[in-house]
């Protein structure tokens, strides 16, 4: 639950500030995250975590050819056809999120990640800031591809950075978010190595809304 995510997160880091470590969190968000999965990719996701066979062909049955309509003042409009997402307030909405995202932690080579529901979360802890902020940016960026390639969109604007550390390091106190960097690359930039990159720079925050 959205508790004990939180309690993780704040454990961890205190753990970090009491070995004088410098944190900074990456708090990803992702635009409309139930809406735009991606059929078949969710239906191998869950053929990898064991729902196979019939109980697979049952769930590509039900998320199939499903149709909405609106209806204002009883009249009622076209129908038309929804070949992504999960049906919206659902059971297994949630339930084949986490599924589809689950293999997102394997592309993390660096930092903790922290998860619930469509929120997540990069945190890497160092005494070194630089380290700090290359490691962010290295995993940073295999999400991107990530998320590329399994039909997610990553939210830019929403997604946020912020630098934690203790009001006793003088080190940390002397970096200004300004002198902190975290770009935000877009699929095509990464592929091409970056060159001629006007990709948007991620904002720092000293106050962030978690879950």
């Amino acid at each position: 639950n959205t508790t004990s995510a939180l309690l993780g997160f704040s454990d961890y880091i205190n753990e970090c500030l009491d070995s004088g470590k410098q944190i900074i969190a990456l708090f990803i968000d992702y635009k409309k995250a139930f809406d735009t999965l991606d059929h078949e990719i969710l239906l191998q996701a869950m053929d990898e975590c064991g729902i196979r066979g019939p109980t697979n062909i049952w769930f590509k049955n039900y998320l199939t050819d499903r149709k909405i309509s609106t209806v204002i003042s009883q009249v009622v409009g076209k129908e038309a056809s929804v070949d992504l997402g999960v049906p919206t307030g659902s059971v297994f909405g949630p339930v084949g999120y986490i599924m589809h995202v689950n293999s997102v932690s394997n592309v993390v080579q660096n930092c903790k990640v922290l998860m619930y529901a469509d929120d997540m979360c990069l945190v890497y802890a160092s005494k070194d800031i630089t380290e700090v902020q290359k490691c962010i940016q290295s995993d940073f960026e295999n999400v991107s591809k990530w998320a590329h390639d399994n039909g997610i969109i990553l939210n830019l604007s929403k997604t946020k950075c912020m630098h934690i550390y203790s009001p006793y390091n003088r080190n940390a106190k002397t970096i200004n978010n300004d002198n902190l960097t975290v770009i935000g690359h877009t699929y095509d930039c990464l592929h091409a190595n970056k060159s001629n990159c006007k990709c948007k720079k991620i904002d720092f925050v000293d106050k962030f809304k978690y879950l």
